[in-house]
């Protein structure tokens, strides 16, 4: 938590883009631990701190598009995955979905993922179309 603040503090007072960074890869780290440790409202709060610095994706084909790209999509899927856990199922749907829009074509794992996901927030919102969507995501995926 502390270098969390002495990295905003730094970005507040230079809106250097290299301590930009650093602050947002540091609150997705945040977001991860707070997963790991079932506080999942502070993690849902650390990864919307990226999804703020992020903003939009880009457009353009670099390395740093696609790692930009990277962490707004596991902004994304942590937000879901913290909002699963608290029971928000249709915040947890919207997210996985924002996820999979974000996520680098070429990353399929992390689209795998982010299926098997999907479809099991469709199942536990329950009734038959949801579930129907959820069978649909993962044979579509499997295909």
């Amino acid at each position: 938590m502390q270098a969390i603040a002495i990295l905003e503090r730094a970005y507040e007072e230079t809106e250097d883009p290299t301590t930009e960074k650093r602050y947002t890869i540091a609150n997705a780290n945040l977001g991860r631990v707070r997963l790991a440790i079932g506080d999942h409202q502070q993690a849902k709060a650390a990864y919307e701190v990226v999804l703020g610095l992020l903003g939009s994706p880009v457009e353009e084909e670099s390395i740093e598009a696609t790692n930009r790209a990277l962490l707004l999509a596991q902004a994304h899927f942590g937000i879901g995955l913290a909002s699963f856990k608290l029971g928000e199922l249709e915040d947890a749907l919207t997210s996985f979905e924002a996820s999979a829009d974000a996520a680098p074509i070429e990353m399929q794992d992390v689209k795998g993922h982010i299926t098997i996901l999907t479809a099991q927030t469709l199942w536990a919102i329950g009734g038959e179309d949801a579930r129907d969507a959820a069978r649909d995501q993962l044979l579509e995926w499997c295909v």
